[in-house]
């Protein structure tokens, strides 16, 4: 996310490089993306319950992390009862336009990092896909959110 937005950001001409952060810990391989005719109707339909939590609108898109969790009906239901109380609380938007701000203050950091030639050689197109993926708390930044709590619950159930 950060990346795309640096692709569509103004280039900021103060930028102050930020020492290296090594990560915290070895992540394990997802399984098989499921296709939806190997997902039964009743897990499906939880995915889609779980997939509205922090969207707007018909078409919000369905996040693939929530298809990969097909494996595990249990952890999806439990995470919709997670979602159903965050969204009630309304952290849900909260949080994604907090990943929104930090995505574009971090994202016009980087801008400078680009080749100018292959920003300039993007298409108008591809652009503006990319500014409507990264823009808005209701598209991708809320599923960075999701994720970040989903990691939080699981570590402190752990």
């Amino acid at each position: 996310m950060l990346t795309q937005t640096a692709l569509v950001s103004e280039r900021d001409k103060t930028y102050a490089e930020l020492p290296a952060v090594e990560p915290q810990a070895e992540i394990g391989e997802l399984p098989r993306l499921l296709p939806r005719e190997e997902i039964s109707d009743p897990v499906w339909d939880v995915i889609l319950k779980v997939n509205e939590y922090g969207s707007i609108g018909e078409d919000s898109g369905l996040a693939t992390i929530y298809r990969h969790l097909a494996y595990w009906p249990g952890l999806l239901e439990l995470i919709q009862d997670r979602l159903e109380q965050a969204q009630q609380a309304g952290s849900i938007p909260i949080g994604a336009a907090s990943v929104v701000e930090i995505t574009l203050e971090e994202g016009t950091r980087m801008a400078h990092l680009l080749e100018e030639s292959d920003v300039e050689a993007m298409s108008d197109y591809a652009r503006k896909k990319i500014a409507n993926y990264v823009d808005g708390p209701f598209h991708v930044a809320r599923i960075v959110n999701i994720g970040t709590a989903l990691s939080r619950w699981l570590d402190t159930a752990g």
